[in-house]
């Protein structure tokens, strides 16, 4: 009887996550094991997480009685679509030899092993790393939160539409959520007081949405002043007071903060002189969403044009006395200095197209005088925004859709009198609206909605999925010789 008990180890070094070898060893027989991927396998993976789990595979497969040696000297074809494997191939098999009992049997076999290992768990897009390792992460007792919550209203305490518009919101943003759930990581540079207010800002929030879901009303309020309490501890929280009619986009600013969900955007310049052009890069920053200004403008404005004026090549300098940056040639040869014709700026976002994208458009313009005016100008939105042109790569698959979004009722988002209200799209595409004067969660239609979106001021954009592309898995055995 051969002890079933396979030792699997690496025995290449190479860093592809598309190519990787494995020596299996099953009693005193050893086996080369070449596992190739069309690269849909690896995406969005860690190859330490992809090595782990091929590991594991191999070890399952060598532990079923025979089967290495029977693949031996074959590539094996393994097809994923729609979280299950949809194929399996074993080269050189005439159709004979595949009806076979026999290989029948082994292609079972592969296919139940497979199923339990692939397709890989797909990575979220996860907010933008510090730029300081953690030096201590800390995990809250408090059980994780639902992005859904679909159908809960949150009771109105006094002064609360920018909390309540903002939560709600929030919850549209599963993105946000992951990092709500997340243990906590402490700043190598940050100072523990700090750390403690952002820490009870995550604390105070969850225990919030929980206290909303259990549908007990004197809970929630209770629990959603000491939320309030939490971001008036947060010194870059704007409040004046706290039962002040703020901004729900300032909650929503210092909760994705306090969790580190970030959007990294990259800025780049290019000048253009006579005879050359010179670019440069600016360094990555991190923002809370993409953020949009809007002006005053009559028959409104369409949304993939607005962020189109804001984030691609523009030209904003036609004549300048001196580069902004320092470029190679600094002086004519008369001594006069070197200036571009012509200079363009653009911004793009890094990496690739995230699931959720949250968008704020700033309807605040503030005079000479200081005072500030609420830009009542219409934004459209197609039915799909194609937003490629955002992405450093001029993605094709960033096509988006809007998931929720916040309105603001009134002349100033932080004066008196002025209210916000939340719209949210479930799962089946029906939308809702909450309001936090009303206990109910009545649906709104299309045709309604659309008009209700034009005064947007908080957007969550989700991606529009394609089908998913099959991932491909090879495996190829061969017997090694002894010496």
């Amino acid at each position: 009887m051969v002890d079933l008990n396979p030792i699997v180890d690496r025995i290449k070094t190479d860093q592809s996550p598309n190519q990787l070898t494995y020596r299996v060893q099953i009693g005193e027989k050893k086996y080369t094991v070449k596992v190739t991927n069309n690269g849909a396998l690896a995406k969005d993976q860690p190859l330490e997480a992809l090595q782990q789990t091929i590991t594991k595979l191999l070890r399952d497969l060598g532990s079923q009685d025979g089967y290495f040696e029977q693949i031996s000297g074959r590539t094996l074809t393994a097809k994923i679509k729609d979280k299950k494997v949809e194929n399996i191939n074993i080269q050189g098999l005439s159709k004979k030899e595949r009806e076979s009992e026999k290989w029948q049997s082994i292609i079972k076999t592969t296919q139940d092993v497979f199923n339990r290992y692939f397709p890989l768990p797909v990575r979220a897009n996860q907010p933008s790393p510090s730029l300081e390792e953690s030096k201590e992460e800390v995990m809250d007792d408090i059980k994780p939160v639902e992005s859904a919550g679909f159908g809960k209203n949150i009771p109105h305490f006094t002064n609360s539409c920018y909390i309540a518009a903002a939560v709600q919101i929030l919850r549209s943003f599963p993105t946000a959520i992951q990092a709500l759930n997340s243990p906590l990581k402490k700043e190598a540079q940050e100072l523990r007081e700090d750390f403690i207010k952002r820490k009870n800002i995550q604390k105070t929030l969850k225990k919030f949405i929980h206290s909303i879901d259990s549908g007990i009303r004197d809970n929630a309020r209770k629990d959603g002043e000491e939320f309030r309490e939490a971001l008036f501890a947060d010194p870059s929280f704007e409040g004046e007071g706290r039962h002040a009619q703020l901004d729900s986009q300032d909650v929503m600013r210092v909760v994705l903060t306090a969790i580190n969900c970030h959007v990294k955007t990259q800025g780049s310049y290019s000048f253009r002189y006579k005879r050359s052009t010179v670019s440069e890069l600016r360094a990555p920053a991190t923002h809370q969403s993409v953020r949009v200004t809007l002006q005053q403008k009559e028959g409104g404005v369409n949304f993939n044009q607005l962020l189109k004026d804001e984030y691609l090549p523009t030209e904003a300098i036609k004549k300048t006395k001196t580069a902004p940056f320092k470029s190679n040639r600094k002086t004519n040869r008369d001594g006069t200095p070197y200036t571009p014709e012509r200079y363009y700026e653009k911004t793009h976002i890094v990496g690739d197209p995230p699931k959720f994208l949250p968008i704020q458009l700033t309807r605040m313009v503030h005079g000479a005088d200081g005072r500030a005016t609420k830009v009542n100008t219409e934004v459209t939105f197609d039915d799909f925004s194609d937003l490629s042109f955002l992405f450093k790569r001029n993605e094709e698959d960033a096509r988006y859709s809007v998931n929720a979004f916040t309105v603001h009722a009134g002349q100033d988002p932080k004066g008196e009198g002025g209210h916000f209200i939340t719209y949210r799209r479930n799962d089946e595409g029906q939308w809702h609206e909450y309001d936090d004067t009303k206990r109910d969660v009545p649906t709104v239609t299309d045709t309604d909605i659309k008009e209700i979106m034009k005064q947007a001021y908080t957007v969550i954009l989700k991606k529009v999925e394609k089908d998913p592309k099959p991932a491909v898995v090879s495996i190829e055995v061969d017997e090694e010789q002894k010496e």
